[in-house]
């Protein structure tokens, strides 16, 4: 009986650390996967409202240029948006729809295209029609493109003559949650891997701590129970004994 105890105790301590190990990764990649699906819910949101941000101080550097008719330190400013990776372009239109300023000079003084942006036909529909709409309301408006790669953000701009413009940006969407989800899952794997260690080093403590004095403790009773011990008496009167002659005779 006590053989058998021995070895199921040894059979733990086998598995302990691999049950702790499974246990571990499984709870560890189920939470990931949950806190990532809320990361990617968000993050269109999140996305969003920053390059609005953004956008809305690139448009108060320009504006007071661009009411007084200047366009060339506008094209300057804006020119140096380039360093941006997130953005794929940016450009400001007059009523007409006439390019007066762009990250890419090319296209200035000519009508705007859907290769300004690299956006599909469907996306310059409906880029034409939040245009329009936004012309006529004067006011902010963002949107995704329909394959959800792209954000537009459009400001309302005032230019010379009391002519009304509009600011566009593009965003590259896609980018930046494929750069997000890489980023994460490198800091997920990292903060996996400290778990996994952790949870080895508590198994081992868990080992020495419990397993090993209780195999330790089987070991000795099987021993006492063998009869393989030995009966030491000491006699305190013979050592007292032992210990004067010891001193007389020295």
């Amino acid at each position: 009986m006590k053989k058998t105890l021995s070895e199921k105790l040894r059979s733990l301590s086998i598995l302990l650390p691999i049950i702790l190990l499974v246990f571990t990764t499984v709870v560890g990649y189920f939470l990931y996967s949950i806190d990532i699906s809320r990361k990617l819910s968000s993050f269109p949101i999140q996305f969003n409202a920053n390059k609005l941000s953004e956008s809305v101080l690139i448009r108060s550097s320009v504006y007071e240029w661009l009411k007084r008719g200047n366009t060339e330190i506008p094209q300057s400013i804006i020119g140096d948006q380039h360093t941006n990776k997130d953005l794929i372009g940016l450009i400001i239109i007059d009523s007409s729809k006439k390019v007066l300023v762009a990250t890419q000079q090319c296209g200035v003084q000519l009508q705007i295209t859907s290769k300004d942006f690299k956006l599909s036909d469907t996306a310059y529909t409906l880029l034409l029609s939040n245009l329009n709409k936004s012309l006529k309301d004067n006011k902010n408006s963002s949107f995704f493109t329909p394959d959800n790669d792209k954000l537009l953000i459009l400001l309302p701009v005032s230019l010379s003559n009391n002519e009304r413009g509009t600011m566009i940006s593009c965003y590259n969407f896609d980018r930046a949650e494929k750069g997000m989800v890489a980023k994460y899952r490198d800091t997920g794997f990292l903060y996996l891997m400290v778990l996994i260690f952790s949870t080895i080093g508590l198994g081992l403590i868990l080992y020495y701590i419990i397993i090993a004095r209780l195999n330790k403790l089987i070991r000795v009773m099987d021993t006492f129970s063998k009869g393989n011990y030995d009966i030491r008496i000491l006699d305190r009167k013979s050592t007292r004994l032992n210990s004067s002659h010891a001193n007389i005779s020295y």
